[in-house]
């Protein structure tokens, strides 16, 4: 990512890492449920209340070495058994590429 960085310049350039999250051991269903995304410290745009609370700031080395600006987000619970069933639908598939186009779209707009 930092070739594209230095090549492209970081302002051009934005890191998307999506995962989906865990609460447990993995020995059971969980009861933990819900959307979180990390964004590099100190990054301008990633204030956003409008859910009633901030997006994170983390430290993970993904985040924290990455020359450009860069989000880690965490889809859903995959050992919550309603979200894991919608994580494997094509609905729930379709759902979380529709929100991180969007977000992508959203950030570029506000960047140019």
């Amino acid at each position: 990512m930092n070739i594209w960085c230095r090549q492209l310049g970081k302002r051009n350039v934005c890191l998307v890492s999506i995962h989906t999250n865990a609460a447990g051991n993995g020995k059971h269903w969980m009861n933990a449920r819900g959307w979180t995304c990390y964004t590099s410290p100190g990054h301008k745009l990633r204030k956003d209340y409008s859910d009633g609370d901030p997006d994170w700031e983390s430290d993970f080395y993904i985040l924290k070495n990455t020359l450009c600006g860069a989000a880690l987000t965490e889809n859903l619970f995959h050992d919550n058994s309603d979200e894991s069933l919608f994580l494997e639908s094509d609905e729930g598939r379709r759902a979380i590429v529709a929100l991180h186009v969007e977000g992508i779209v959203n950030y570029v707009l506000k960047r140019y």
